[in-house]
């Protein structure tokens, strides 16, 4: 027992001991520094600007068709014409709309590989609520 009590009465006494937790601290939040930049830098390259550009054309044109109550129609012929008239060169687009009382679809090629997915909630001419997905890709 007194051989113990003689160690603590060194001249570096218990700091060592402290300066090694302290240490451990450190190496700690710098991990966890290093991993959180890492995590951010690969979310930040998921986000494209093709991708962000898709995005906002696709709903911009659903908002449109919204509007103008062509949605209201549920003629998918006027309502493909309408995204052919709205829609950028270089983009393909599909959609279906889920009503109620039928399911309108106009997928013939979608792509796998799409860049965007979204949809809408619309009322129909009948006052149904029904559901619109599209899907936006590059040709």
């Amino acid at each position: 027992m007194d051989l113990k009590k003689s160690y603590w009465n060194y001249q570096c006494g218990n700091r060592g001991f402290i300066f090694l937790l302290d240490t451990v601290i450190a190496l700690f939040l710098i991990l966890i520094v290093l991993l959180s930049a890492v995590f951010f830098v690969s979310r930040a390259e998921e986000s494209t600007i093709s991708r962000l550009q898709a995005t906002k054309i696709s709903n911009d044109i659903f908002a449109v068709l919204d509007y103008t109550n062509s949605l209201k129609t549920l003629d998918t012929n006027q309502i493909k014409n309408y995204i052919i008239s709205l829609l950028p060169e270089g983009y393909s687009m599909e959609f279906k709309i889920e009503c109620p009382e039928r399911t309108y679809d106009s997928r013939t090629n979608l792509d796998e590989n799409y860049l965007f997915a979204s949809e809408r909630v619309f009322v129909n001419s009948n006052n149904n609520v029904c559901l619109v997905r599209y899907w936006i890709w590059l040709e």
